[in-house]
């Protein structure tokens, strides 16, 4: 509405395959779709600063290259380049820390009166970030959930932690399945086994899976087979492929089935921030593969 209105406006979020998704969207001219270091980068390369950015890459711990230098940057640039924008729309606020959202107040026209929106979950916080906001703004709680179906909500519910809880206005649906596993084996043989009933059993189109894991690095990988199947991270997925990636890079997104997989004691940064965050992608049907030490989670 405010690209229509003929205001210039950036929306930027913290996931790169959020702002990927976003940009599919047919938007009007003015508008802006990047995630926040895509961002800094493009901005840095316009003021001529890539130069610092590079030396900085090679020379700084990844964790204060990401939290510091790239604000850093981001405002550098601003002030060498000048605001450009009227509107700004940040999504996953939860993920921004302080200076993330000072150096974005400098790409705005009237920084003390521009326009913006921030959307956040503190449910979703699963950097463990204190998101400390330069403007004093109005808040609004989002009191439905629109995405899941009933059985979804409820069930992503039950690892909610708020005094506000959202109420569902989705359709009813399949309640959520649960599998379990013991072992690296019998984790793999479960996935096959989903697999084939829901793709070639039920005729799912596959790029209607998301198969998501509850680690950042455990037994799921890019080339894997399962059947006729292959995983990939690449999206959209070929033929034969399943879409597949951990639910910290899925953040945002969601998807008509999700396979909620690799649910154990370890799974990050908690169980129960993953859990909610994973299960409330799926639009239509849940299904959790979990460890068998947990059987009484769910």
């Amino acid at each position: 509405r405010l690209g229509q209105e003929g205001f210039r406006v950036l929306l930027t979020c913290y996931n790169r395959t959020l702002a990927d998704r976003l940009r599919e969207a047919e938007l009007p001219a003015g508008v802006d779709v990047l995630h926040f270091h895509s961002l800094v980068s493009r901005w840095v390369d316009r003021a001529g600063l890539r130069g610092k950015l590079d030396q900085a890459a090679r020379t700084v711990p990844e964790e204060r290259l990401f939290q510091e230098v790239f604000p850093e940057l981001l405002a550098e640039a601003a002030g060498t380049l000048g605001p450009e924008y009227d509107a700004l729309i940040i999504d996953e606020g939860q993920d921004f820390t302080e200076v993330w959202f000072t150096a974005l107040a400098l790409l705005l026209k009237d920084p003390d009166h521009g326009i913006v929106y921030v959307f956040l979950d503190d449910n979703q916080n699963i950097y463990r970030r204190d998101p400390q906001l330069p403007w004093t703004m109005m808040r609004f709680h989002l009191s439905w959930n629109c995405r899941n179906t009933r059985p979804i909500h409820r069930q992503a519910m039950r690892f909610y932690r708020s005094d506000r809880p959202p109420q569902a206005r989705g359709p009813d649906g399949p309640e959520p399945e649960v599998f379990y596993y013991g072992s690296e084996k019998e984790f793999h043989q479960r996935l096959r086994q989903l697999i084939h009933r829901l793709l070639m059993e039920e005729k799912l189109p596959p790029h209607q899976l998301v198969i998501l894991s509850a680690h950042r690095r455990g037994w799921l990988q890019t080339g894997i087979r399962y059947g006729a199947f292959t995983l990939t991270e690449r999206w959209p997925p070929g033929p034969g492929e399943i879409f597949w990636t951990t639910v910290h890079r899925f953040k945002g997104l969601e998807s008509p089935v999700v396979i909620l997989a690799q649910l154990d004691a370890d799974a990050f940064p908690d169980l129960p921030t993953v859990a909610y965050v994973g299960m409330s992608r799926a639009r239509s049907h849940l299904i959790l593969l979990a460890h068998r030490d947990l059987s009484g989670m769910w």
